[in-house]
């Protein structure tokens, strides 16, 4: 996929390789390698969101299927009782959300699946809070890989709200 993909699109492993002979580097440029060989590709994403890239896809590896995004947390496919909700919904987050202008938030949230490190989350902090834009985030407990998502409230609270989960 030289050409048309970017540093950016690969997984972190390869961002943050400094070396071009890094294990983790060469792995997956052994993987991709042997990707002329296969069958076909299959991804947790929709065409809806990634039509762009997927088109390109195509060309290479006709035979890609798209089937998501799939939800990680379903239990089992013969559970009677299927919860699409990680945690407790903070409903409290729409009276907030109720007391702002209109169109005066921005959402943040990064899913079920995403994880930073403290690091990124911190960048992305300090990228909102000087944005000095009104935010609502949703910091779930497993949202950062190590460490705490514990951040600096103090003078914001009228123009960030921090939630687990949002209906």
């Amino acid at each position: 996929m030289e050409g048309f993909l970017q540093r950016r699109d690969l997984p972190s492993m390869c961002r943050k390789a400094t070396k071009a002979n890094d294990k983790e580097l060469q792995l997956f440029s052994n993987f991709s390698a042997s990707s002329t060989r296969w069958k076909g590709l299959t991804f947790n994403t929709s065409y809806s969101l990634e039509a762009p890239i997927l088109s390109k896809i195509y060309s290479l590896f006709p035979t890609t299927y798209v089937i998501g995004p799939l939800h990680a947390l379903i239990e089992s496919i013969t559970s009677s009782s299927v919860s699409t909700s990680l945690l407790a919904e903070d409903r409290s987050a729409l009276n907030w959300l109720d007391a702002q202008p209109y169109r005066s938030v921005i959402y943040v949230s990064f899913d079920s699946l995403a994880r930073l490190t403290q690091e990124e989350l911190l960048e992305f902090w300090h990228g909102f809070v000087n944005s000095g834009h009104r935010f609502l985030w949703v910091v779930r407990p497993n949202l950062v890989a190590e460490g705490t998502t514990a951040v600096e409230m103090v003078g914001l609270e009228e123009r960030v709200r921090l939630v687990a989960w949002v209906p």
